[in-house]
Parts: structure tokens; sequence; C-alpha cells
């Protein structure tokens, strides 16, 4: 069960305008907004898309009345920054890099001849220098494969550098005569290794243009869902979609828009009133809720109205709870439990212990109210539970509460495990018990009701462990030692939202133990060839690019 559904299925605004058709698709279900300071987090992993090494063909330029030759070189490249700002349509990358030709150990050989007579052989290398890099990156929504997906489009890379003659080394030749024969015929050895240098610089960095360019959409593809999802037994269909992105200084905002549906059962079919509600509103603008945050996922009330209703119209409400059912209980379903229950107010309908059975008949779908005490919560809505009972050799129904009132859940991160739970506080104190069927004991409708508010959690709580068991808990991936550090729930106008930091991390990293080639080291596991490789290095950069989409993520079936 995907992290967004539990938390987009909790909400639903009080100011109705409309109803949804079930499994209408909604323009704006939600945004996903990464802020300049989410970029910021993450630009320590892009040196991973960069080669570190890139080895130079024998080459030669010239003739003999003015020409050189080349063997033996490579080029050696080191990311001191990398900075990924949010522009006007575009996001401006900008990257310093160390260069260098060889080193001393490993020299190139570099020929030279002027008037078809002088020249001499040199070996050398070429020191750390700095080079920055820039280019820009447009996205998109392709749709022309039928299925919407984001488009990056990294554009042209300038580079600009500045060679000093103390970071070239060369010996066997002497740099000062190359210099003042060169300067002869208007050249200059530093133009000539800057020539040299100049094309396969830019062949690494157009090289890398691509590999950007799918790293970003990997990154986004997790926004893409459709995917039909079992919950307790409700079949619920989810479509998720980018239908728009925008950038501006402020951030990057991804539009999703989607839809959840589920088919009609037959407990809801004399109570569904066809659809879900419908609100109109926009989203807060990028950077207005948490402009501090590294992500921000907004919820649109017509998006959670929709999951809400889709979940209550697939029966995910309805239970039989009987002896001998499919949940494993740890109390008995007998009377003895129903006089707790009821105050002892039906005991001598049942002179011995019987079974009994329980029956919930939501006839409502349950809404959460905004601006409470809980990150979410849920409003219970005209759910009844009914009572069944041996009377006189047949299993009669002898009462019926229903329910009405608030269910308060927070969610809550461990930042030492990475685990995130939604933790309920169930206090039924405050619920509104009232009695839908009372024939048998008229006038006792108060005793009963405050007995039941009482002692529901005696109940309830034992069925929700045997309903969600660990459903509440979600394991938090992390990439290269980066996660999620704090999460923070809030609202604005008709939006549920999330706002998220990410930081250094201990948990969950996929390249514990591997070596520094990707291998497998001491304790490592199989997370070694796709976590600590080339590859697995530039997939964990594609992961932590699209991190705010961990409220997408799904348990695949």
């Amino acid at each position: 069960m995907p992290v967004l559904l539990i938390v987009s299925s909790l909400l639903v605004s009080s100011a109705f305008a409309g109803t949804l058709a079930p499994g209408a698709t909604i323009d704006e279900a939600l945004t996903l907004d990464v802020l300049p300071a989410g970029f910021e987090a993450v630009e320590a992993l892009l040196p991973s898309l960069l080669p570190s090494g890139i080895p130079i063909e024998d080459t030669s330029s010239g003739d003999c009345w003015g020409g050189f030759t080349l063997s033996n070189a490579s080029v050696d490249l080191e990311i001191v920054s990398a900075d990924i700002t949010p522009g006007e349509g575009v996001l401006d990358v900008d990257i310093s890099l160390l260069v260098a030709l060889n080193d001393a150990s490993n020299p190139f050989y570099m020929s030279y001849e002027l008037l078809c007579f002088l020249g001499e052989t040199c070996s050398g290398y070429v020191d750390e220098f700095e080079v920055n890099a820039r280019t820009t990156i447009g996205l998109d929504i392709d749709t022309s494969s039928g299925t919407p997906a984001l488009d990056a489009t990294v554009g042209a890379i300038e580079f600009d550098y500045a060679l000093d003659a103390s970071d070239i080394v060369l010996s066997g030749c002497s740099i000062g005569s190359i210099e003042e024969v060169l300067s002869l015929f208007g050249l200059s050895l530093y133009d000539l290794i800057l020539d040299l240098v100049d094309p396969f610089l830019q062949d690494a960095l157009a090289g890398f243009i691509p590999d950007l360019e799918t790293q970003v959409e990997e990154a986004f593809s997790a926004a893409v869902i459709q995917q039909e999802l079992d919950l307790n037994g409700t079949a619920l269909r989810i479509n998720l979609f980018p239908s728009g992105v925008d950038i501006t200084p402020e951030g990057l905002r991804l539009v999703m828009s989607g839809s959840l549906d589920a088919d009609q059962a037959e407990c809801i079919e004399d109570y569904d009133p066809g659809g879900s509600l419908e609100t109109v509103s926009a989203a807060p603008g990028i950077g207005e809720v948490d402009p501090t945050g590294h992500f921000v996922v907004q919820v649109s009330d017509d998006f959670t109205n929709q999951a809400l209703y889709a979940a209550w119209r697939g029966g995910i409400l309805c239970y039989t709870i009987e002896p001998g059912g499919s949940l494993d209980l740890p109390i008995s379903l007998d009377t003895t439990l129903l006089s707790g229950l009821t105050g002892g107010v039906y005991d001598p309908l049942f002179p011995e212990s019987s079974a009994v059975t329980l029956r919930t008949l939501p006839r409502a779908a349950p809404t959460l109210e905004l601006g409470g005490s809980h990150d979410l919560d849920l409003r219970l809505n005209d759910l009844d539970l009914e009572m069944f009972g041996e009377l006189d050799g047949r299993m009669a129904r002898f009462t019926s509460v229903t329910l009405n009132g608030p269910v308060g859940a927070d969610l809550e991160l461990d930042p030492a495990t990475g685990e995130l739970g939604i933790a309920l506080d169930l206090d039924f104190s405050v619920l509104d018990v009232t009695l839908a069927y009372n024939e048998f004991y008229p006038g006792t409708d108060t005793t009963v009701a405050e007995a039941f508010k009482t002692s529901i959690g005696g109940l309830i709580g034992p069925i929700l462990d045997g309903v969600l068991g660990d459903a509440l808990a979600f394991a938090i991936p992390s990439f290269s030692g980066l996660g999620l550090t704090e999460i923070n729930i809030s609202n604005a106008d008709d939006w549920l939202i999330a706002s998220a930091q990410l930081g250094p991390v201990a948990y969950g990293d996929p390249t514990a133990g591997c070596d520094s080639e990707g291998g497998c080291a001491g304790g490592c596991d199989e997370g070694c060839s796709g976590g600590c490789s080339s590859d697995g290095a530039r997939a964990n950069l594609a992961a932590v690019l699209g991190f705010g989409l961990l409220v997408l993520r799904r348990r695949r079936s």
C-alpha cells in the first residue's frame, strides 16, 4: 500500500461544490514541488554521472612546417561542486571540475616540428586546472507513446577554463624555447594544448547529456502509476500520471492528474450517492507553504475525497465478524463480550453464554476534517455496528449502534531506522454513539451508548490489529547515505500538505559493505551488483532526484 494512498485517503473538505463520477480523472490531483534546498540536497550525487578518466586517441595536427603529435594522453575529471538552480522555465546546472592530463607516473608524449627542421619530443603532464561548465535542463510532458511521461532536454554545455604556464610540466624540451619559436608564427603552446584538450572535454561532457536526460526521466518514472491494489479484499484501481511541469526561481512543480476507483460492493448499494465530493480550489504556489523545505507534496481534496469514496464504495468498511471467521481475534465473540459493550442491558436475553456475530454497515464514506489536533483527523460518518445473537433458535439482530466522530492519526518518522508509521489515536470517548435499533429494551439508549463508548476500544483494537497487521508502517529507503529525515503535515485551504527534508542518514544504504569498485566486500549482499557499480551509483542518483515521489512508491503485486 503506497504511503500516498494512506495519506491522501484521509482528507475530505467540508466545502461541497459538486459530485465527481466514480473514476473520473481529476486534472490537478496533486502537486510535487522540489524546492531550491531540495536540489542542493542531491547535488553531491552528481559526480557519479561523469566518468573519472577519458583516454585520448593519439592525434596529430599540421605538417612539418608547423605541427605536433600527441600520444598516450588521457583526461582525468573530478567534480568539485555542482549546483542545480531552478530558473525561468529551466533548471540551471553549474559544475566546477578539476581537469588534469596524465601525471608524473604516466606522462603523455608530445612532438612538435617547425619549418620542417626544427622540433623535438617532450614527455609531460598537465596539473589539475579548474573548468567551469554550464548547461540547462528543460522539462516537459511527452504524450507521444500514449502514456504521459516526463521528458528532459539538456541544453548545450558551455565551459571555460584558464590554463596557466605553471600547470604544464614538460621534460626533454624547453617550454620557454617552444613558446619563443611558436610566437614567431602567432602560436602558443598553451593554445595548442587547449586546442587539443577542448574537443575531448566537449566530447566527455556531451556524452554526459543523454545520460543526464535519462537519469532525470527515470527519477520521475515512479510518477506514473497504473495499478490495482488489494486493500483487505477491495480492489482499488489507481491511475496517476504527470500532466504539467512548471519551473520558476522558487522551485520545480510537477502537476499530477489521476483517479481512484473501485467496483461497487453489494453492502453499500443502497447508500451510494453516485460519486465523490468535488470542490474547486487552487493549490498554494511553489514555496508558499514551506520555502525552506526540500520538497512538498500537496494533495487536493478532490483526490482525497475520491480516494475515500472509492475505498468505501469498494466495501473496505464492510465486515462480518463471527466465531471461526477470517479474523483471528484474541477475544471471544460471545454474549459475555456484548454484555460489556452494552452495559448488561441485554443479559436477560441470553441466560447462557452463546456465540454472537457483529456486522458493520457503513452508510456514508468517512471524511477527514482539517485543522484538528492530529496530522490527520478522520471522521466516521454513520457507521453502524449491528449485533446478532441466537434468540428463539435463530440468529437475530438485537441491537445496532451508529458511530459518528473523529479518529486521529499522526505520521511518525524514526530517523534512526527510516520507518514511517501512522499512529492512530483511538479515543472512543469522543465518539457520538446513538442506538439505531433497540426494540427489546426501549428507554435504555443512553445506558447502552455510554457503556459502548467506554468498552468499544477493547473490541476495535484487536480487530484493527487483525485487519491492518503491519500495514501502517513503511520502510523508507536511502540512497548513497541520503534519506528522509523529517516530514511535517499541514493544510492550506482544501489541500493536504506534506513537507519533507532530506539529509545524511544511516539507514537503508544499499551500498553498505561494497568496495570502491562496486564489488562485494565484507558483509556486502546482493546490493553491490546494483548499488555500488557505476550503473548502480547512477541509479541511486535517479532515485534521489525522485525522492519527492517516495509518497508515490507502491508495493508491486
